[in-house]
């Protein structure tokens, strides 16, 4: 349900009281309260707005420091005994931070623009101010789900071999709704679709992957917010799938936060889906991710069952953390296909712990072919690490192929700062390579 101020630049959301609701954190927008929903990694308030407003968050007891990223938005908080405060002239997708506290998401979206009605003909319409105990919900070709704002919708959603469907609106799809035989569903899957847009929703509490696009053609992800606990909740998995477009995400997940992937996927009833096919031109821009203590954050592979996966752009991101085993850079090759042109442009890193690049040719038990594949042609452009004082010592860098005949080619990197100094040599990123040829640094 949508609450708007007179001139319709302001627009909040009314929870049903059965949400729950932050015990942290308290909201105003223009001196409005905004509705903070809880979860158990990250709580997050929504609203929509046209402008400039104001932002009041309020805490129990005195505020000692707030932050407020990413860092690269310039944003910094008046700090008023229990109170921070901040404005804000665009839309924005932030995180903010008092004191040790759990986060605090905040979604200021844009006026929506474009909604459905709700009689309008292959419209799944989900109305505000609801909790919808939907199941599994199954879109069919030119059908779209629609989710008002200050709605859930605890389901899952599924599209099979369907033509332009779409999952949209500002509300809240929970994947923690699971069948007795199946608890470990992935919350929205598109197997062998065209013409898919996923926009502007927030999807907490999954059981597995996130988001899966399954030997999908043309797809566009956007505004996506993501709030992933348990391990394995991939954040957007891309498999076996091509022209692909995400821009403008916030994902924070306990795994892959994106994985690019080629493998056939079992339903639950042991007939795996045909997902093995080539992934090609695939950008991902403008985002933020954040990576707890499983996966990487920006992922290729470990499951490459294809003969090429190629044309592989990240660009404009910000990533938040990486605070487990994980790498910030990774392609993991452990099957056969030929890994090429992947470039990695304008990443901002503000915190990681293990591993920052991590590119190898491999064997693992996620392995299914018995020929190893190759790697070439990987750029990372334009690159900025600000090092915490845990790092020196601790994060490494690996690049390493499988022998001669399955290598790692033509790596460079370019522009690479570490505290503000460009890294020249393999040495300063404490690189250890193995079957490497073509490795640069400019």
């Amino acid at each position: 349900m949508e609450d708007s101020d007179d001139s319709q630049t302001l627009v909040t959301y009314t929870y049903a009281k059965s949400c729950p609701s932050s015990r942290v954190f308290r909201v105003r927008v223009n001196g409005r309260p905004v509705f903070v929903y809880h979860t158990g990694v990250a709580d997050f308030a929504c609203f929509s707005f046209a402008g400039r407003v104001e932002i009041e968050v309020e805490v129990e007891g005195a505020v000692k420091e707030a932050v407020i990223r990413p860092l690269s938005r310039g944003l910094k908080a008046a700090v008023e005994g229990e109170r921070i405060r901040f404005g804000l002239s665009s839309a924005q997708n932030l995180q903010i931070e008092i004191d040790g506290r759990k986060p605090l998401h905040g979604h200021a979206n844009p006026l929506e623009t474009g909604a459905p009605k709700a009689a309008e003909p292959g419209v799944h319409y989900f109305k505000g101010g609801e909790v919808h105990e939907a199941g599994e919900l199954v879109l069919k070709e030119n059908e779209r789900i629609y989710i008002e704002g200050g709605v859930v919708v605890r389901g899952v959603v599924l599209a099979s071999q369907a033509e332009k469907v779409r999952v949209c609106g500002r509300g809240v799809l929970d994947g923690g709704y699971s069948q007795p035989k199946n608890p470990a569903q992935r919350s929205l899957v598109f197997d062998r679709c065209r013409d898919v847009r996923v926009e502007d929703i927030v999807v907490i509490e999954p059981t597995r992957w996130m988001l899966v696009l399954g030997a999908c053609e043309r797809v566009h992800v956007r505004n996506l917010k993501e709030i992933g606990e348990v391990i394995a909740s991939d954040g957007i998995d891309i498999v076996g799938s091509r022209d692909v477009l995400i821009e403008g995400c916030f994902l924070k997940n306990n795994d892959d936060c994106i994985a690019v992937k080629a493998v056939n996927e079992g339903k639950g009833d042991g007939n795996p889906l045909p997902w093995k096919g080539n992934v090609e031109n695939v950008l991902v821009r403008d985002s933020v991710l954040m990576n707890d203590g499983a996966g990487n954050a920006m992922e290729i592979g470990h499951e490459l069952q294809a003969e090429s996966i190629r044309n592989i752009v990240f660009r404009n991101i910000d990533v938040l953390h990486v605070h487990g085993h994980g790498a910030v850079f990774s392609i993991h090759n452990s099957d056969r296909a030929e890994v090429s042109d992947v470039l990695w442009e304008n990443i901002r890193i503000e915190h990681c712990y293990d591993i920052m690049i991590d590119f190898r040719i491999l064997k693992s038990r996620w392995s299914r072919d018995k020929e190893r594949g190759t790697v070439r042609n990987v750029r990372l452009k334009d690159i900025f690490w600000n090092r915490s004082i845990y790092n020196p010592g601790y994060t490494k860098s690996i690049i390493g192929g499988w022998d001669a005949g399955h290598m790692i080619k033509d790596v460079v990197i370019q522009n690479f700062y570490c505290d503000g100094k460009k890294v020249t040599d393999a040495d300063e990123l404490d690189l250890f390579t193995k079957q490497v040829s073509g490795l640069r640094f400019e």
